[in-house]
């Protein structure tokens, strides 16, 4: 998690960044690569607007080019970021799907493109 308060203003710019290596696997993805840069506004002292946009991509078994990635998933995330305590931290968002998504009989195009999510960081002792 890389983040930047840029001085004298209420901008943070970061990313949440993943790299996953699956060790041994003989089927689905060896690497998996998350990069979710965001940028967040604060509205008052607990309480901020955020914008990400998330970038999965992923590595086959099989796939020649180690650099070789498949785009898995892309999305924009909007939501707010809620201080409830120093500790606890709350961010709901909404998610739209920006990749194409197979369109199927028992749902429509729409539904499938949107969804609600969230990270909730706390301590657990």
């Amino acid at each position: 998690n890389l983040r930047y308060a840029i001085p004298n203003t209420r901008w943070t710019l970061g990313s949440l960044d993943e790299l996953k290596w699956y060790a041994g696997v003989i089927r689905d993805k060896t690497f998996k690569v998350v990069m979710i840069p965001y940028a967040q506004y604060t509205l008052l002292p607990n309480l901020a607007a955020k914008v990400a946009y998330e970038m999965d991509e992923r590595h086959l078994v099989g796939q020649t080019g180690y650099l070789t990635f498949n785009t898995y998933q892309t999305d924009l995330q909007a939501g707010l970021v809620w201080n409830v305590t120093p500790k606890v931290m709350f961010n709901p968002y909404l998610q739209v799907f920006t990749t194409p998504v197979p369109q199927t009989s028992s749902t429509s195009q729409s539904s499938e493109r949107v969804a609600i999510g969230g990270y909730l960081s706390a301590p657990i002792l």
